[in-house]
């Protein structure tokens, strides 16, 4: 149908990585003397499946109305069969996992984990063209778009707090019946047979579980208008709805830092209305100056809340949810030039700058650092960025399908240290600043791109 399009995609992506991972002649600041190893057996595997069915359908006889629908259905799983972590440390009489300067986890610890999720997306959207004073062609737009995840994460955790080394230096006789500290071995028969074995061990196995399940509801709704106003300027501005609904309850081995309790439930529960408007000038037929403003969200993910305590082999450090942590609200300001020099060709710069009401960082809990979590701070963030992309026909014309493209971002961010941080702080350095960067923010991002059309 001339008018009517429908569509349907099926992805499926299942990867693993297979990580080893050998640490030797390590040195602790603390003890010049001592060295400690580190061997890391890391195997995770990931798959994605998603079923996509979308349709755009135009009816002239509605005024040119076009309505355009999308349905995803979306299962994701992540397993960590057997995930090793063997650090021991040699203080001058050979290796040994008994030291307190181990580096964590400071004994041999296994790790099992699996993750499961679901999720449901719908999204409806109208548009409806208009002419007005100007003759230039506006658009009305509206739309309603849900989406609802699932998640059932679970972790065990084996260690085994050996205290007598007896491994020779070498991690693969630590599990040895000899350095399990088997004690002796009883038979007992049946009529001549034997029924059972019986072992009495010198040393045993501890076992930790932890799990986290979470759900999210997202119902949201927009109405936007697009409005030529003069010859060379248009207004585009609307507002959306979301309405957030995020629970998850949690339990771990360790009470949390942060409530001090195993078990913990967090629940997010709120409205938002959030404007958004822009003024587009076109200075002429291939070049435009934007002015843009608009409010957004940032949602903390079931991770983040998920009051569990365990090792990150990424971050090679402990980590836990934080239950009480809020969402973000973003003030974003930006002006933005932008030249078409040739259809498929375009070169812009842009100025932007964002306030950010309870931006979510990680960061250490504890005085110690022993602990990274996440919480709320306040920030600002700005910076420029240049983008630009250049047809290759000018090199050879057989060369006219492709493209080269790229885009600069310089940016900067502050946060404002807390009393108490910035005391620590001027104790060594007086004329510290009172803020500091944003948690992991990288002050540039560059991307490049080939691309054939």
């Amino acid at each position: 149908f001339d008018d009517h399009e429908l569509g349907f995609t099926f992805f499926y992506n299942q990867n693993a990585t297979d990580d080893a991972r050998i640490q030797d002649q390590g040195k602790d600041i603390y003890d010049s003397s001592s060295t400690f190893r580190k061997f890391n057996l890391y195997y995770i595997e990931r798959n994605l499946t998603t079923y996509q069915m979308k349709g755009e359908h135009r009816l002239p006889d509605a005024g040119d109305l076009q309505f355009n629908w999308l349905v995803a259905l979306t299962q994701t799983s992540q397993d960590e069969p057997d995930a090793r972590f063997f650090n021991d440390v040699d203080t001058g009489g050979g290796y040994s996992t008994s030291r307190g300067t181990i580096p964590s986890p400071n004994k041999p610890t296994r790790y099992f984990r699996n993750l499961d999720e679901d999720n449901q997306n719908v999204k409806l959207d109208w548009t409806l063209p208009f002419r007005n004073w100007t003759e230039e062609e506006g658009k009305f737009k509206f739309g309603l778009f849900s989406s609802s995840s699932t998640r059932n994460f679970t972790e065990r955790q084996f260690y085994y707090p050996n205290t007598h080394g007896g491994y020779q230096d070498d991690p693969n006789r630590y599990l040895t019946d000899e350095s399990l500290g088997l004690v002796s071995v009883r038979t007992n028969y049946f009529r001549g047979q034997p029924r059972s074995l019986s072992f009495e061990w010198g040393d045993y196995v501890q076992v930790f579980d932890s799990l986290y399940n979470g759900e999210r509801d997202i119902q949201a709704g927009y109405l936007m208008l697009d409005l030529p106003v003069a010859e060379k300027l248009r207004v585009v501005g609307g507002v959306r709805y979301e309405d957030t609904d995020l629970s998850v309850h949690s339990e771990s081995f360790l009470p949390s830092s942060i409530t001090s309790l195993k078990t913990n439930d967090s629940r997010l529960e709120q409205s938002d209305l959030l404007p958004s408007v822009g003024l587009i000038y076109s200075v002429n037929s291939n070049m435009n100056v934007r002015l843009n403003y608009s409010q957004t969200i940032a949602r903390p993910s079931l991770r983040e809340l998920a009051a569990y305590y365990s090792y990150d082999p990424i971050i090679s450090d402990y980590i836990e949810g934080n239950p009480t942590l809020s969402m973000t609200a973003i003030d974003n300001y930006d002006v933005r030039w932008e030249w078409f020099p040739r259809p498929g060709e375009l070169y812009s710069v842009s100025l932007f700058y964002k306030d950010l009401t309870g931006a979510i960082e990680r960061g250490n809990i504890k005085v110690e650092g022993d602990v990274i979590t996440f919480f709320n701070n306040d920030a600002k963030l700005y910076g420029i960025e240049f983008e630009a992309r250049k047809n290759l026909d000018f090199l050879d014309w057989s060369l006219r399908y492709f493209s080269v493209g790229g885009n600069l971002s310089l940016s900067r961010s502050e946060v404002k240290l807390s009393d108490r941080d910035l005391a620590i702080k001027r104790q060594f350095f007086p004329n510290i600043d009172d803020t500091r960067p944003l948690y992991d923010q990288s002050p540039y991002v560059v991307n490049l791109d080939f691309n054939y059309n």
